[in-house]
């Protein structure tokens, strides 16, 4: 697992995007800049330059965040709802819900598996790394909303808008100002 930085200099966050290698070149542009995932911080996430890395100690507030949720959350669907992996919450998971998908990778002769996520029947992930101690899981990941509820809650905003647009060009029209 390697990691990345992306900063954002408005709401003073440093998210520490982990993943493999792999999936962070196929996922994310180093030049790119992207949607800060703060809620309501309108700024804007870059690679951090070298004068950027010696003002991190600074009043930056660093987050650790798994390169799916990061992307995900980039690409405007939002952050999950996960949070540190606590024992008795990951107890909880494993003993109360069906286990629908394990993401893998062999390793070694005799092969051997490295356990990377296990996900749940509700789209809930557990994200496990490696520890001197043992197997590790660091991250309990939340659901987060499908592409189609993003899209119909998109639709409802815009039907929204326009019901609040042709009551305002109505309430003109009354008092002779109507839009030409």
């Amino acid at each position: 697992m390697i990691y990345r930085l992306w900063l954002c200099k408005s709401c003073r966050r440093v998210y520490e995007v982990g993943g493999s290698e792999e999936e962070i070149k196929n996922l994310l542009l180093e030049e790119t800049s992207y949607p800060c995932i703060t809620p309501l911080c309108r700024g804007r996430l870059n690679r951090p330059s070298k004068e950027d890395l010696r003002e991190l100690s600074k009043g930056y507030i660093p987050e650790e965040i798994p390169l799916k949720s990061f992307f995900r959350a980039v690409m405007g669907f939002g952050k999950s709802n996960g949070a540190p992996a606590a024992v008795a919450s990951v107890k909880e998971l494993l003993l109360s819900k069906k286990i629908v998908g394990v993401m893998a990778d062999p390793v070694g002769n005799p092969e051997r598996t490295i356990l990377n996520e296990l996900v749940f029947e509700d789209g809930t992930r557990l994200h496990f790394g490696l520890s001197s101690l043992g197997a590790c899981c660091y991250y309990v990941e939340g659901t987060t909303p499908s592409c189609v509820e993003v899209f119909d809650r998109e639709q409802s905003n815009m039907a929204n808008h326009e019901t609040a647009t042709e009551s305002v060009v109505e309430n003109r029209e009354e008092v002779g100002r109507a839009v030409e």
